[in-house]
């Protein structure tokens, strides 16, 4: 991880997480300021991307996260054309890369315009849908209202409320 902790314990997906634990290769993510190699094209930064992490590239199902990202049509231009917005969905499709059961996306809509923030809206509610869990970290309340049915705010690491959207927005 990027920090350690200084108590308790993390358990994702009814695992504790320990070092090297098997459950987070059922995790997807992304953290703000992915690192991609510029002059290498989307569908190549995916492909070593997964390779680096050991694993086959049968399941990475790399075609259908770039769609599920709509970049499909551009996912052999190098990444050094394409625009902010183009590369945070990038990241998007790397988070999806092997079908995760758990997405954890940190502000996934920054630095998107009004279209691709409907777009990547759209594309959340239906993984979510489809039995995806999606934990998502973002400012924009507004968004959050419209894409999460359930909400956790948290201040300086510790719980503040949590609800439906209704439960908290109202009280």
């Amino acid at each position: 991880g990027l920090i350690r902790p200084n108590a308790g314990t993390i358990v994702v997906l009814g695992e504790p997480i320990v070092f090297g634990a098997k459950v987070l290769a059922r995790v997807g993510s992304f953290v703000e300021g992915p690192g991609f190699i510029p002059h290498v094209s989307g569908r190549h930064n995916l492909e070593l991307y997964w390779r680096a992490g050991g694993r086959r590239a049968g399941p990475a199902h790399i075609d259908e996260a770039l769609a599920t990202a709509g970049l499909d049509s551009v996912a052999g231009r190098a990444v050094k054309t394409y625009s902010h917005g183009m590369k945070q969905r990038l990241a998007f499709a790397q988070a999806l890369l092997g079908k995760p059961e758990l997405l954890v996306l940190d502000e996934p809509a920054n630095g998107l315009d009004p279209k691709q923030i409907v777009f990547m809206r759209e594309a959340l509610t239906g993984l979510a849908r489809k039995g995806t869990t999606i934990l998502l970290s973002s400012h924009l309340l507004w968004e959050v209202e419209q894409t999460c049915d359930k909400v956790v705010v948290v201040d300086q690491g510790r719980l503040v409320k949590s609800g439906t959207v209704a439960e908290v927005t109202k009280s």
